[in-house]
């Protein structure tokens, strides 16, 4: 399986999609470009500002518009403000404690 990743935001979101993707290849996943038609795809978002969560939405939208059967997982700093439900696009909602139980979706 492949994965891919989008991560919005601060330096801490990089290293915290950085720490995931060493996870998930550990587990057997390919990470490819999120250009490449991924499997699962990883938005890492970010809601410090009304602008980056925007663009998260944006992301949401575009990358559930292009690619109808990848899984779409988002977690980051937008999951821990909103609920869940707010963002009907994504298929999986993981919260800073439950990121590293991605690689149990298979």
């Amino acid at each position: 399986m492949t994965v891919a990743f989008v991560t919005l935001g601060c330096k801490v979101n990089q290293v915290d999609s950085d720490a995931l993707r060493q996870r998930m290849e550990a587990a057997g996943y390919d990470c490819v470009s999120p250009e490449d038609c991924p499997d699962v795809l990883v938005i890492n978002s970010c809601a410090v500002t009304a602008e980056s969560e925007r663009k998260t939405r944006q992301k949401l939208r575009h990358f559930r518009a292009l690619y109808r059967d990848c899984v779409l997982v988002l977690t980051g700093c937008a999951v821990q403000v909103a609920k869940a439900a707010s963002y009907p696009e994504a298929d999986i909602v993981l919260g800073h404690r439950d990121i590293t139980d991605l690689v149990r979706y298979r």
